[in-house]
């Protein structure tokens, strides 16, 4: 008898799946950078970079922008995704973090608490 193997989706799908999910659309200024950064961030890169800062240099490189470019688009979708996504997987993402008088989470709560959903997902 051939065992039962759940299927998947390669993990570039699980980021689009969750952005989409979180309403961070391809449109979106930072959709991109965002993309790039949680795929750095779930890959086995990701002990490389020790800060935020660190991923914005290696995606303005590979798009031909500034860090201050990348981090201010990333911060913008941050933000029209909080105003706009669901409250439920917000709150299943980032827990008893979600403070409302705060607003939207920082930049560097937003990729590490995503980083670690899909990396509890994948196991």
């Amino acid at each position: 008898m051939i065992p039962y193997i759940p299927y998947t989706p390669p993990m570039y799908k699980r980021i689009r799946n969750l952005l989409n999910s979180l309403a961070v659309y391809p449109l979106s200024p930072g959709y991109q950078y965002l993309e790039d950064i949680l795929e750095i961030t779930t890959s086995a890169r990701r002990h490389e970079y020790t800060s935020v800062g660190m991923l914005y240099e290696e995606v303005a490189k590979s798009h031909g922008v500034t860090p201050q470019c990348v981090s201010a688009a990333v911060r913008r979708a941050i933000i029209k995704a909080w105003n706009t996504a669901d409250f439920e997987l917000e709150y299943k993402l980032f827990g008893n973090t979600i403070l409302f008088k705060r607003g939207a989470p920082t930049s560097s709560d937003f990729i590490a608490n995503t980083t670690k959903y899909l990396l509890i997902k994948k196991r």
